[in-house]
């Protein structure tokens, strides 16, 4: 068992944030991005450990600002917002090699997401105040199966991760008779796959290490 270093990931910029919550009006990508939260793959990447079963944790802040933003068909002022990410991780490489050699293991990840986004301001729709959106709930599950290989100090591995649309979802909506706000979605409501590849140089005798991803998200349509 192991635990990884926690990972504090700090995004200045509030585009970035409502892109994790999905906050914003559909798009070509709702909220302005994909199912793979950026950063996720990031030291050692291109390993897959030895047989066993390993149990690590994530934890990303993202938080920002930003002098307005459109939700739900209204604009809002000075919105700020501060979301805690923690992925709990379960992976399980098996024993023997498959495929020429590979390494077989297979990750599931569970997201837990906090959220908070206050307005303080004025809603130009004609509404003036502050106003908060708090939740906590589920992201969606990830299921990754990884096939990699090693050549000495060169580690690389092919990775297909399956989005499964378990976490929170809220279109987001603004109202005004009675004021109601909803703005925070912790999941996309919609399958996706996203096929990677990725590289590790680790020398052991240096400690120096370099690590690349290369992957493409496919997304179904949120009906």
């Amino acid at each position: 068992m192991r635990t990884n270093i926690t990972k504090f990931v700090r995004q200045l910029g509030l585009a970035a944030g409502v892109a994790l919550v999905a906050a914003g009006a559909a798009q070509a990508t709702e909220g302005g991005s994909g199912a793979y939260l950026l950063g996720s793959r990031d030291t050692l990447a291109g390993i897959v450990p030895p047989p066993g079963s390993y149990l690590s944790a994530d934890v990303i802040n993202i938080n920002g600002t930003a002098p307005f933003i459109s939700i739900g068909g209204a604009v809002v002022a000075n919105p700020s917002l501060d979301v805690w990410v923690t992925k709990v991780n379960f992976t399980h490489s098996f024993v023997g090699t498959y495929f020429g050699g590979g390494r077989l293991a297979v990750t599931f990840t569970q997201p837990i997401v906090t959220g908070s986004m206050t307005f303080e301001g004025t809603v130009f729709n004609g509404l003036a105040g502050s106003f908060t959106d708090d939740d906590t709930g589920l992201g969606d599950t990830v299921i990754t199966t990884s096939l990699g290989y090693d050549n000495k100090t060169s580690h690389w591995n092919f990775q297909l991760s399956l989005y499964v649309p378990t976490g929170y979802y809220e279109p987001a909506r603004v109202t005004l008779h009675p004021p109601s706000f909803q703005v925070l979605s912790f999941g996309k409501n919609r399958v996706a796959i996203d096929p990677t590849v990725a590289y590790t140089y680790l020398n052991p005798k240096s400690g120096f290490e370099f690590t690349g991803a290369l992957g493409v998200t496919f997304s179904a349509i949120n009906t």
